[in-house]
């Protein structure tokens, strides 16, 4: 699973992570990175420190004598190569949870950096990183299709990090799924998180991809299935639309007030992919 995190500056892309990291319930390894101001408020550099207790100043304006200079911040390359390191070590353990925070023109001043990241995103880790909105080096990975793109405002930020909790919880039984499965759980994340659907996305994540691994849909024509799900059995019809015989879809009961798409029309559409 790679989840990428883009936003404008100050969006909270870091606040979003940092809290994350606080309420994660597993190992794992991460860098985060934040700037540095001066009295008056003003930033004046950054700063990165990760989960083995490293912490570097890696670029700033005056503090730091460097011939490389990125703005107006002059870059620490041996403090750099150093948080990151700690962090990239780690991408040979299979499915371990691996957080980069502020991927961008400074990383991309250590030579390195751009392939071990490609490399990153190649390997069978698990990975959080969070992108620069517009550098040009990156966007590959802005558009890629193996990942979830989650796009950082002030409104979202707050909410993100439980968010990232339930994909991440999920990780496990998601990266069973074929890469045509995974390509539309990526693209329904990201509609889900687009339209505030919380609901689906934890029907999506708890129940659905659980459904699909465990053979839950039986196909009874081209155009019906039955979805053994965890509270009966439910019947699944596609015309123009999907339908669903459940009271998440018919609004019914609990769910009159939150009608909606359900884990059962989500693991036909995951099924058929």
């Amino acid at each position: 699973m790679k989840i990428l995190l883009s936003g404008k500056p100050g969006a909270g892309k870091t606040t979003v992570l940092d809290q994350f990291i606080k309420n994660l319930r597993e190992p794992a390894t991460w860098m985060l990175t934040r700037e540095v101001l001066n009295d008056t408020g003003d930033r004046v550099g950054f700063a990165s420190t990760t989960s083995s207790g490293t912490a570097k100043l890696i670029s700033h304006k005056t503090e730091i004598s460097s011939d490389i200079v990125v703005g107006t911040n002059h870059i620490d390359l041996h403090a750099l190569r150093e948080v990151l390191s700690d962090v990239l070590a780690a991408k040979n353990e299979k499915h371990h949870l691996i957080i980069l925070d502020e991927i961008g023109p400074i990383q991309l001043a250590n030579p390195d950096f751009l392939d071990k990241f490609d490399h990153l995103n190649k390997d069978s880790n698990d990975m959080i990183a969070s992108i620069h909105s517009t550098e040009a080096k990156l966007e590959e990975y802005r558009n890629s299709q193996d990942a979830i793109h989650i796009y950082v405002t002030p409104a979202n930020r707050a909410m993100l990090p439980t968010i990232l909790r339930l994909i991440v919880e999920g990780r496990s039984e998601y990266n069973k799924l074929a890469t045509s499965q995974k390509l539309l759980v990526n693209r329904l994340v990201e509609t889900y998180l687009k339209h505030s659907q919380i609901l689906q996305l934890e029907k999506l994540m708890k129940n659905t991809i659980p459904y699909v691994n465990g053979a839950k849909i039986i196909p009874n024509d081209n155009s019906t299935w039955t979805v053994a799900g965890y509270h009966g059995q439910h019947e699944v019809t596609k015309r123009d639309t999907y339908d669903c015989t459940c009271d998440l879809y018919l609004g019914r009961r609990k769910y009159a007030e939150k009608q909606g798409e359900c884990s059962h029309i989500q693991a036909v559409k995951i099924f058929n992919a």
